[in-house]
């Protein structure tokens, strides 16, 4: 199981943008970026630059930590994109033994 970067940078970026309540239009014209040019990024097709992830993150009021590394802020439920994606690229076996040390951890609490 490997993580694919720009799909998960792209997904972290997908998932707050969305919370900001910003189309692609509207990032893409706070950024002053193409639409596709964002879209590219979400899907995971283009990776961004330094210089295009600053404009990013100052756009959606988030740290960079957050889109390269997942670091959410206090709403622990920002946490299901990131797991959603580890799952994803599971297969049925691996999803079995992931619930099942999830079970562990949470019943060791």
């Amino acid at each position: 199981m490997k993580l694919d970067l720009k799909h998960t940078i792209g997904e972290r970026v997908r998932e707050v943008r969305r919370q900001m309540g910003f189309t692609q239009a509207e990032l893409a014209e706070m950024t002053d970026l193409s639409v596709s040019y964002i879209s590219y990024i979400e899907c995971g097709k283009k990776i961004m630059s330094v210089k295009t992830l600053i404009k990013i993150v100052d756009a959606l009021n988030v740290t960079a930590n957050e889109l390269l590394y997942g670091q959410q802020k206090a709403d622990a439920s920002s946490y299901h994109i990131d797991m959603d994606l580890i799952l994803s690229q599971c297969d049925e076996e691996q999803r079995r033994i992931i619930y099942l040390i999830a079970n562990v951890i949470l019943n060791s609490m």
